[in-house]
C-alpha cells in the first residue's frame, strides 16, 4: 500500500489522495509514520465490517466520488 500510495503521488495525485489504508500492523518506522500521517484514513485490522463501512461512509463524505465518463 505504501508503495503504491508513493507512486500514485508522482503518476496521478488526485488518486492518492482517494486511498484508505487496511493495516495488519505498522511495524516499521515508516508504516507508523504513514499511519501517523493519514490517521482518518488507516483502518487497522482486526475490524469489524461495521467500522469498514463506517470508515468508507466518512471518507466518500469528506471525498465524493468524480463523475467518471462512460468509454465507448
Amino acid at each position: 500500500g505504501m508503495d503504491l500510495h508513493e507512486e500514485l503521488l508522482h503518476a496521478h495525485p488526485e488518486q492518492a489522495e482517494r486511498m484508505l489504508f487496511l493495516s495488519g500492523g505498522a511495524f516499521t518506522e515508516r508504516a507508523q509514520a504513514m499511519m501517523e500521517t493519514f490517521p482518518r484514513r488507516c483502518l487497522k485490522k482486526p475490524f469489524e465490517p461495521k467500522s469498514l463501512r463506517s470508515t468508507v461512509r466518512d471518507f466518500l463524505k469528506e471525498h465524493p466520488p468524480a463523475a467518471v465518463a462512460p468509454h465507448v
